[in-house]
């Protein structure tokens, strides 16, 4: 009961105002939940939990209320539900906080967060000032926490809705058909939050092997000129990433498009965002045999051949930080499905204005600089 107190009087601390306790609240969350006090409760394992609680309460509270949820479930979240997920995410969250100024590739690589204790009293113990820090920095933790509390004790302003949140938690998806999407609520979760504030609102779907054509020609005839998207794929081993790609697709004529707001994702085995290293600008190629971001010919970080059957990828690469996102450098590919991200663009501006980057082989005299060179032919 004690525990229950302390859970409560996080929730429904006020923050300069505002309910749902805010940092202060989040770290009498974690007291309460350790039934300690001061610094006691903050442990990693013990923060891990709480994020679990919180991200699992969110769905189950709002998902009575919240029309973008409720659509969610309707494009194929309801039948995805995987709480293996809530915790990849909520393992993805911590590894600021205890791994700090580090890429998740170097930590995934090294096996760092596979020691991460998300099952009881064991666990890194972590300053509360640290924690503060962190929280600061994820406010969709906040969010979350403040929507709870506002649904459980009916706090939220009457003409309030969630539709008024410029870049909510969940987007709302549109013109979507009933299971295309292979999501679940902890995946859109974390997707969402690592796209730029505008995106944030609204997804439209835009391609699913589940409701479409399988091959490369079908998704580019809907992807096309679209804006920025958002591409998911689930291989043969379960495996599940994809990649942001921040500008229109089309064909690149052996060029590249996009820019350093692409970023390839991993959500199964793990959830990590992989974002551009700034050495080279190969984000986006795309051409009648083939679909592919960051790397060169033949290395690609993530590449779908042209019947979407199989595709490969490679963590060694100049483009992102990224890990190699499959089992092995070669998959077999289950599903993809590809969503537009903001408002749908005009497609004849975006033609006029998606122009791709071509290697420059030629020279007239004069010092080459090599580096840029190489960075283009390699």
């Amino acid at each position: 009961m004690g525990a229950v107190i302390k859970m409560i009087g996080g929730l429904t601390n006020r923050d300069g105002g505002g309910g749902g306790g805010g940092a202060d609240g989040f770290l009498q969350l974690i007291q309460g939940f350790a039934g300690g006090s001061g610094g006691e409760g903050s442990t990693t394992s013990n923060i891990v939990q709480i994020l679990l609680g919180l991200a699992k309460s969110y769905f189950n509270v709002k998902g009575k209320t919240n029309p973008a949820i409720q659509d969610w479930d309707a494009a194929g979240a309801g039948q995805n539900k995987n709480d293996n997920n809530f915790l990849n995410w909520a393992l993805c969250i911590i590894r600021d906080l205890i791994f700090p100024g580090k890429k998740p590739k170097e930590i995934i690589e090294s096996g760092g967060d596979d020691e991460i204790d998300s099952g009881g009293e064991s666990g890194k113990k972590t300053d509360d000032g640290d924690v503060k820090g962190w929280f600061d920095g994820h406010p969709e933790i906040g969010k979350m926490q403040k929507d709870v509390f506002d649904d459980i004790f009916d706090t939220t302003a009457d003409d309030k809705t969630d539709e008024d949140d410029p870049s909510p938690v969940v987007p709302t998806p549109t013109d979507f058909q009933d299971n295309c999407s292979c999501l679940d609520n902890a995946s859109i979760l974390f997707l969402n939050t690592n796209l730029l504030l505008e995106y944030r609102k609204n997804w439209r779907f835009l391609y699913s092997t589940l409701s479409h054509a399988r091959s490369l020609q079908e998704m580019v005839s809907k992807i096309s000129y679209k804006g920025p998207t958002i591409m998911i794929i689930k291989d043969s081993d379960g495996n599940m990433f994809g990649a942001h790609a921040s500008t229109s697709w089309c064909n690149t004529e052996g060029g590249w498009v996009g820019n350093g707001e692409c970023f390839l994702f991993s959500i199964q085995p793990k959830m990590a965002i992989f974002h551009s290293t700034g050495k080279d600008e190969n984000f986006q190629m795309l051409s009648n045999e083939l679909l592919a971001l960051g790397g060169t010919p033949g290395n690609f970080g993530l590449e779908l051949n042209s019947d979407l059957t199989s595709g490969s990828s490679s963590g060694n690469i100049e483009t992102f930080h990224s890990t190699q996102l499959t089992s092995g450098s070669n998959f077999s590919v289950e599903h993809v499905e590809v969503w537009g991200l903001g408002p749908e663009p005009d497609e004849q501006s975006e033609r006029e204005n998606t122009r791709p980057r071509q290697p420059n082989l030629k020279t007239r005299g004069g010092p080459v600089d090599m580096l840029d060179l190489e960075s283009q032919i390699m």
